[in-house]
């Protein structure tokens, strides 16, 4: 994981950006930014830190996060670029 961010205007939700390739040692390969918004609720902190772990390791993540930006060539990865950054719309 790249970071993990939250806004005082949006307080029921966190924002979470991902690598792949998670290790990007060699800046000639294409990489791309994967990231995803997710809820949080207003129970204790220790069942939404819970909940949280349970929902970013379920699964890969990159079947549910966006692409929200990458190399110039990371199309080569299998992912289409995305029409326009979602957190500037």
């Amino acid at each position: 994981m790249e970071g993990v961010w939250a806004s005082r205007k949006e307080p029921d939700r966190i924002h979470v950006v991902l690598w792949h390739p998670r290790d990007r040692a060699d800046a000639d390969l294409p990489w791309l930014q994967f990231g995803m918004t997710l809820p949080i609720s207003t129970d204790a902190p220790s069942v939404r830190a819970e909940r949280l772990v349970a929902r970013l390791t379920a699964g890969d993540p990159r079947a549910t996060a966006e692409v929200w930006g990458g190399s110039h060539d990371a199309e080569r990865l299998g992912y289409p670029w995305p029409p326009v950054d979602p957190l500037f719309m």
